[in-house]
């Protein structure tokens, strides 16, 4: 950031958002940070369980996902986010379900 390095604690990143080249980091504070660094290798760095790719230019961090409405992840801040064909399976496979037989989601 503005040539140096700012320290970021990875359960404050919301979601991480890819576009070409770069990335925006969106924090829990409502701002977002610019990186040029390509998404894969982002989640690669974090070492955190708690992100999962929804689709080719998204990763989200669990522990701020407020629901899901078919193809769309809804964060805490109410930002709608698209879960990907690919990757729809695996996305709410992390989910138990209550009130449902088997509370995991099967499609």
């Amino acid at each position: 950031h503005n040539d140096g390095f700012k320290k970021i604690a990875p359960n404050t990143i919301q979601y991480i958002e890819a576009s070409r080249s770069y990335c925006e980091v969106h924090l829990t504070n409502h701002s977002a940070m610019v990186v040029a660094v390509p998404l894969s290798e982002i989640v690669s760095q974090l070492s955190y369980d708690n992100f999962i790719r929804i689709h080719r230019s998204f990763s989200v961090n669990l522990l701020h996902i407020d629901s899901f409405i078919g193809n769309t992840l809804v964060m805490e801040t109410g930002v709608a986010l698209p879960i990907g064909r690919e990757y729809r399976k695996m996305v709410l496979g992390r989910f138990a379900l209550v009130g449902t037989k088997s509370r995991k989601y099967t499609p």
